[in-house]
């Protein structure tokens, strides 16, 4: 306790470490500033008149609380306290102070000026908000994913439980314990430095850079985590209860996800604070700002990705409420196979073809008849969730294909079927086949990645992926990639063509819209970033010549001699000379959009806001 008017109990301090020699000595009550109001506080605090060893003992039963706390088990802090502040504290402290006045000296409070005093404030602030932080991602560890692994019967499924754990918890498990680590560090130079703390800056500086693909990752998933837990809370009634039960606090699952997300921009509020109370001549003048802009990076280079996943999570509850009459048909896809009389539609997945002569066995409409219902012929397997397909031809022979996305794989797994002629003079489809069905299985084919488009050549075919243009050619698993490694190596070095396609552009390369042929031994590679020219051997052609896009399409579509690229958000499609690269026109048109090719030499439609239309050359451009 406080015993001597002229004497500071903190006198044991050595200034050097403070650089004030005012540590020394008592200020006069009169000439002191008004410390912060208590009232604030959360809870009484104690005596403000307090010994070294009470001030110290206090701080060791604030830290005690902490997971991260490591002393001798024998040391009692709240035992080592004086008794009349035993009483004061009652017989089961839960002792929380906010503020760090509350466990300093009054008089050693009052000896530093209110700079100081502020840094002081800030510096406890930092370190209780990541004791509250930690003990926040041990409820989400310890807690629910523990609490989800163990639960017996099981709240979910075993086949979905590490897969929704990974979702809807991301990389918290992993901060957990780098941060434990980080606290364990925090609270040891708190001992050491108190009741003055210098710097926890090299801390942080130290640990975070390891930290920061953690907290991109999970702040880009963020926005899925928050709505995977609703949607399983809302469908699942055991784990809605599980969230509710007494082990988990009642702050909601929502608050515990969002904690690593706003983690940092609540740091770097705090540095900021830091900075502005910290001396010049500090060290921190020039560790804090470094700190705090590398921290900012990682929070603003998340914001797109943030932005992204909420607008596809908007979509999705979109689509959720969608209602749908019961056994309602909704056609997602339909094409014609020219030169066999085939319908082909595709609905959940599923594609089912139907005859064009069953179902109008005139073209004069005022000789139709209600018929019965015709039925169709199932031309994709059963089982399988078809994303889309494409009619057009390939050696000779006129092809069905339609892909499939791979459950355990990132690759597409592609169909050919080739179609039959039904026999003129027989009757229904069912009885137009007497020998053979009216659909055959080619071959088959796997592909890395998720393909987008298809273009049929006369004896090969472009597949084209999310990151590449590949050549294959029917009953031939043997793929190539557009352009060569060859080809490339035609060109000189540093060519800008050469850096483009090896990744040197922000986007990596840019991501592939469609391949077609221009010329007799020329072919056209168009990407979101512009285009260059190949030849039949995948060889950069043109001496590296290549176009460049106005805007950022991301559908392309080939009329020859033209092409035409829709921009992302419609409205816009721009026109060019695949000859000659010329710009042609650009149509603009409110909410225009490309509508999804099905067969080769489909024509150049789009929906608008006033209907359908179609994009025809009225003059030569």
């Amino acid at each position: 306790m406080y015993v001597d008017d002229t004497v500071d109990e903190y006198s044991w301090i050595d200034p050097s470490e403070v650089g004030s020699d005012r540590l020394r000595t008592t200020v006069p009550s009169k000439n002191l500033p008004s410390p912060p109001n208590e009232e604030a506080s959360r809870q009484p605090g104690p005596s403000r008149h307090l010994s070294p060893e009470d001030s110290y003992n206090l701080l060791l039963l604030y830290q005690s609380t902490s997971p991260a706390f490591r002393l001798f088990s024998s040391y009692s802090p709240f035992a080592s306290l004086s008794p009349g502040l035993q009483q004061q504290l009652g017989h089961a402290p839960h002792f929380d102070p906010e503020f760090w006045y509350e466990v300093v000296d009054k008089t050693f409070h009052d000896s530093l000026d209110s700079k100081e005093q502020n840094r002081q404030e800030s510096w406890w602030e930092m370190v209780r908000s990541e004791k509250m932080y930690v003990e926040d991602l041990g409820v989400i560890c310890d807690v629910l994913i523990h609490g989800l692994r163990t639960a017996d019967p099981p709240i979910i499924e075993h086949s979905r439980l590490e897969p929704f754990i990974n979702e809807v918890f991301s990389t918290s498990v992993l901060l957990y314990q780098s941060h434990l680590k980080i606290l364990s560090r925090v609270l040891e130079r708190q001992r050491e430095q108190w009741p003055l703390m210098m710097s926890l800056t090299d801390i942080y500086l130290e640990n975070f850079l390891e930290l920061l693909d953690l907290y991109d990752a999970y702040m880009k998933n963020y926005p899925y985590a928050k709505a995977r837990a609703e949607r399983e809370a809302a469908r699942n009634p055991k784990f809605a209860l599980f969230l509710t039960s007494p082990s988990i606090p009642r702050k909601g699952i929502n608050t515990f996800l969002m904690r690593p997300a706003t983690r940092l921009p609540r740091v770097i509020l705090i540095l900021r604070a830091l900075l502005h109370r910290t001396p010049l001549d500090h060290q921190d003048q020039e560790d804090i700002p470094t700190l705090i802009d590398i921290l900012h990076r990682v929070v603003k280079s998340s914001e797109p990705g943030i932005s992204s996943a909420e607008e596809k999570i908007g979509l999705w509850d979109v689509a959720e409420r969608l209602m749908f009459k019961k056994g309602e048909i909704v056609v997602t896809s339909i094409t014609t196979i020219p030169e066999f009389p085939w319908l082909l539609t595709m609905n959940g997945g599923t594609i089912v073809a139907f005859n064009l002569r069953d179902m109008m066995t005139t073209v004069d409409p005022q000789t139709w008849v209600r018929q019965r219902r015709i039925d169709g012929v199932l031309l994709s397997r059963p089982g399988q969730h078809v994303a889309w397909m494409s009619v057009g031809k390939s050696k000779g022979r006129t092809l069905v294909a339609y892909a499939v996305y791979a459950n355990t794989s990132h690759n597409t797994v592609f169909a050919f079927v080739e179609p039959f002629q039904p026999h003129p003079h027989l009757g229904t489809a069912s009885t137009r086949f007497p020998s053979q069905p009216p659909f055959r299985l080619l071959s088959t084919l796997t592909v890395p990645g998720y393909a987008s488009s298809l273009t049929f050549f006369r004896a090969t075919l472009a597949v084209i992926t999310e990151k590449e243009i590949t050549i294959t050619e029917i009953g031939n698993p043997n793929l190539n990639t557009l352009p060569t490694t060859q080809g490339l190596g035609t060109l000189e070095e540093g060519a800008p063509l050469l850096k483009i396609l090896s990744g040197g552009l922000r986007r990596g390369g840019g991501r592939p819209l469609g391949m077609w042929q221009t010329g007799d031994n020329e072919f056209i590679l168009v990407y979101d970033w512009g285009a260059c020219y190949v030849t039949k051997f995948g060889e950069i052609s043109r001496s590296g010549t290549y176009l460049r896009w106005n805007g950022l399409p991301s559908q392309a579509v080939f009329q020859s001699p033209y092409l035409l690229l829709f921009g992302e958000f419609g409205g816009r499609a721009e026109v060019r000379d695949v000859v000659s690269g010329r710009m042609c026109e650009i149509i603009e048109e409110r909410g225009l959009r490309l509508m999804k090719s099905t067969r080769e030499g489909q024509t150049m439609c789009g929906w608008t806001a006033t209907g359908l239309v179609q994009v025809v050359e009225t003059v030569t451009l």
